[in-house]
């Protein structure tokens, strides 16, 4: 059985629920559960059931929404003797960003109810840094990031926080590409279809909920 979800977030997203009800009613599951959980602000959940076979995966849900912010910047000037130099300037005004959906994260984990009790979760724990000049980008993932483990903790969930370079290194991807993932995501589940750029969050989340399945002993522990 094999479920996809594609990046029509808000079309989509209650089509998918209703698929993944109807695929998880009356589920009796027999084997190991592994979940996957890219949390970058655009990441990705992936699902793998052993048995009954089962494959999802689907974006985090987020939304946009228009915030007033006042930021810095540098712009080129030209001088009064033809140079052109940097200077530094305040600029103000709407900016579109991006955040989780809370409440479809907890609908969503509402409907994946069914698999709790025999899955472990693999949630990314991100980098302790992303290198020079990207502190900015950093604040944005570790934002992303800090919500899930009292999110899961909470809810029931039993999780593990392997680093990339770990979990990376177990799947042949250290120092590999983004595309590499997608390609061996493809290779496992071609019907996925997960053949754009844009797919490599999906792509890395399936991956850490195969190693979740794989490493997953819950099926085998009374709870």
């Amino acid at each position: 059985m094999l479920m996809a979800v594609g990046d029509k977030k808000k079309q989509l997203f209650r089509d998918t629920l209703q698929a993944w009800i109807g695929m998880l009613d009356g589920i009796k599951v027999t084997g190991r559960v592994g979940i996957g959980i890219d949390p970058g602000a655009t990441g990705a959940i992936g699902i793998l059931v052993e048995a009954p076979a089962l494959v999802g995966v689907v974006d985090i849900p987020t939304y946009t929404h228009t915030v007033h912010r006042t930021r810095f910047a540098r712009v080129k000037v030209k001088t009064k003797d033809g140079s052109v130099r940097r200077k530094r300037v305040k600029k103000s005004g709407p900016v579109n960003t991006t955040v989780f959906d809370l409440d479809k994260i907890a609908i969503l984990f509402q409907v994946l109810r069914p698999l709790r009790k025999h899955a472990v979760v693999y949630l990314e724990h991100p980098p302790s840094t992303l290198g020079p000049g990207k502190a900015a980008a950093e604040l944005k993932l570790r934002e992303a990031w800090a919500m899930w483990p009292l999110f899961l903790r909470g809810t029931g969930w039993s999780f593990q926080e392997p680093r990339a370079f770990m979990w990376k290194k177990v799947c042949g991807l250290t120092g590999k590409k983004k595309k590499n993932s997608r390609d061996l995501v493809n290779e496992k589940w071609p019907d996925l279809g997960l053949t754009m750029a844009k797919d490599h969050d999906k792509a890395e989340a399936l991956l850490l909920a195969e190693l979740a399945m794989e490493r997953n002993q819950a099926c085998l522990v009374s709870r």
